[in-house]
């Protein structure tokens, strides 16, 4: 718990400000287009889904003990090892999932990130999207990056300056601008 504390100060805990100036910028968008395929599952305990299908399964009985403690009423108590069967069945099956076919990638440095439009097929569809926004600070004795988010991203102009809280690593954890 102290080991978790203490990297959390490192990385969290602002310990020092520098000014920056906005060099350049950098995005990159990810879109993953799913389709619908057959994922075959192999011993699965429980019941297959109803959409299943290739469904076999079978019943597997293992023999679970444990300790009990018995009161014999007299100061005394003597430990026992009771047994039971348990019963679990256990599935093989496939079933159509929606899983990555692809991802489209762009990639850009102005402030205007874009998203990829591949066209779908009837058995395709649009799964997740990602983005990663990157602005670079020039800062005295070198670069700083900082990875910002989707709403603020548009503020960071070319040239424009920047006070960074970087953390006890250096990292920039946090930005505000300069008059």
């Amino acid at each position: 718990m102290m080991a978790c504390a203490g990297i959390f100060a490192l990385l969290a805990i602002p310990v020092h400000q520098v000014e920056g100036t906005v060099s350049r910028v950098h995005w990159q968008t990810v879109v993953a287009v799913e389709q619908l395929k057959p994922v075959r599952h192999e011993e699965v305990a429980g019941n297959p889904p109803q959409n299943a299908y290739d469904v076999s399964c079978y019943d597997k009985t293992e023999q679970v003990c444990h300790e009990k403690t018995i009161d014999l009423g007299n100061g005394y108590a003597k430990v026992v090892q009771e047994c039971e069967d348990q019963h679990q069945q256990y599935c093989s099956y496939t079933v159509d999932e929606w899983v990555i076919a692809q991802k489209y990638r762009l990639e850009g440095d102005d402030l205007s990130p874009r998203y990829a439009q591949p066209s779908l097929s009837s058995q395709q569809r649009l799964g997740t999207t990602e983005i990663l926004l990157r602005v670079y600070f020039n800062v005295p004795g070198g670069e700083k990056v900082y990875t910002a988010a989707e709403r603020e991203f548009s503020q960071f102009q070319i040239g424009s300056r920047w006070r960074l809280q970087l953390n006890a690593l250096g990292g920039v954890i946090a930005v505000e601008p300069l008059p």
